[in-house]
């Protein structure tokens, strides 16, 4: 029995080689409105049921998260903040050393804002600490805890030596940076604190 080569089609399966023939019969109903494809091709999508199921999931991911990446942002900004006053003091103390000149640092613990300026003004540079992010102690090295104005000025001598400083910030959340710096050492040394201040 031979079949009529115009109805028989060439099909290919995608883990099957060569190509062989299949009669027409048998091939899939090129028309997909066709009553005869409805039960040989499965429904392409996702129900309502699954969908539901993937949102929740997701906001339970998301709520188990959520608090663990905003310490980690805190820790973030706290960190960066620390680096900021660290640049500031090798600045002052850099500047007044080339311009053989005074240079003040001076920390606004109240509005959380460290300004560097020379002694006769004309440079004069102030950024503030970011968000969530505040100042515990400004003092002296080795000066007793106690009760601080609002404005605390540090002084660089011409020569590059400064006072001896120690700056403590905190985040939100309770953790803690201490900025020291030495007029023994370069650079000022930052390391992380304990929460007593």
């Amino acid at each position: 029995m031979s079949e009529n080569p115009s109805k028989m089609i060439t099909s290919r399966t995608p883990n099957s080689f060569p190509m062989f023939p299949v009669p027409y019969s048998l091939a899939p109903n090129p028309c997909p409105l066709a009553p005869s494809t409805w039960h040989l091709t499965p429904a392409l999508g996702f129900t309502l049921l699954e969908l539901l199921i993937v949102m929740a999931l997701l906001g339970v991911l998301t709520a188990v998260t959520y608090p663990s990446i905003g310490r980690g942002m805190g820790t973030l900004r706290l960190r960066t903040a620390s680096r900021e006053i660290a640049a500031a003091i090798r600045l002052a103390r850099s500047k007044a050393l080339r311009e053989q000149q005074a240079y003040y640092l001076q920390f606004d613990i109240d509005k959380g804002e460290v300004e560097l300026s020379s002694e006769d003004l004309k440079y004069q540079r102030s950024f503030s600490l970011p968000e969530g992010v505040v100042f515990r102690r400004v003092a002296l090295l080795g000066e007793d805890s106690g009760p601080y104005s609002s404005d605390r000025a540090y002084y660089f001598a011409p020569n590059g030596l400064g006072e001896n400083i120690e700056v403590m910030i905190a985040n939100s959340h309770g953790r803690q940076m201490k900025i020291i710096q030495s007029s023994m050492v370069s650079s000022p040394k930052i390391e992380e604190s304990s929460n007593k201040p």
